[in-house]
């Protein structure tokens, strides 16, 4: 993340242990607020500090930014376009889901008609002219009721296009693609993790934004193969990284903790206890 921004490439980190416990769709909700609340942070941030800012580059990254800050016009008006659509979001989240919702619209017609006439009384030289005039109106209402259900479901599908333009004018500004890290999926329902991943995928795929998922192996589910599929499918739809360093593979368990001397001893201790064993 630090290399990415310090060559002002933007990216978001959202750590889902926060929604642990949130129940389908509102928690994939929470983390599209999150999601775009974090890349508008990077924007009013990383994007535009300049490099002689060194109280926020040395401090955060230990290092000045490759390349030059955004323009500032155009980072102004995309962070604000996501700030809408969180707090829009953010009032879908406090709803109930699958609200029956009642339309009621009233119309009114008024018609009016008018009649006249005139009647010529006497000869020449004695006449005058009698005039009658009549006129009705009427009025007619109507009212027209529409019931229907609101869902959530149904509007993040609906939103997704105006999602994806964002994240095309976010690589338009920046020259390049976006990043997203979405870090712990095994603490979201396991029931609920390939209808989350699958709408991100959807979301990334033509916009130019590259997603990692972290996760545990054993306790992930990220593809379902259904009508359509959900999720993910290794190997197609996106590769697998696999990050684990067990005694199954000493060498490289090794490798990594001599790196840093305090692991070094912690793996030591681990050594010397399953050798007692």
């Amino acid at each position: 993340m630090a290399d990415l921004t310090v060559d002002r490439r933007p990216i978001a980190f959202v750590d889902l242990e926060s929604f642990k416990g949130h129940s389908y769709p509102d928690v994939l909700i929470s983390i599209l607020i999150q999601t775009l609340k974090r890349f508008s942070e990077w924007l009013e941030t990383a994007a535009i500090n300049p490099a002689s800012k060194t109280s926020f580059w040395q401090r955060f990254f230990g290092a000045k930014p490759r390349r030059s800050p955004f323009d500032k016009v155009r980072t102004h008006e995309l962070s604000e376009r996501l700030k809408k659509e969180i707090e829009a979001l953010t009032a879908v989240l406090l709803e109930q889901e699958n609200v029956e919702t009642k339309k009621r619209t009233l119309a009114s017609e008024t018609q009016q008609d008018t009649m006249g006439g005139g009647v010529k009384i006497g000869g020449a030289g004695n006449a005058f002219h009698l005039d009658a005039k009549t006129a009705s109106k009427g009025a007619a209402e109507q009212e027209v009721s529409e019931s229907f259900t609101r869902s959530k479901v149904d509007l993040l599908h609906r939103r997704i296009i105006e999602y994806q333009q964002i994240f095309r004018d976010l690589s338009a500004l920046s020259g390049g693609d976006s990043y997203l890290v979405l870090d712990d999926l095994y603490h979201i329902r396991r029931s609920d993790q390939p209808r989350v991943i699958d709408y991100f995928h959807r979301l990334g795929k033509s916009a130019n934004l590259w997603i990692k998922v972290g996760t545990i192996r054993h306790r992930s589910s990220w593809y379902i193969n259904g009508d359509p599929p959900l999720g993910m499918k290794i190997g197609d739809d996106a590769d697998e990284i696999d990050l684990d360093l067990t005694l199954e593979r000493y060498d490289q368990a090794q490798s990594f903790f001599v790196a840093d001397s305090t692991r070094l001893l912690r793996f030591s201790d681990v050594e010397n206890r399953r050798h007692s064993h």
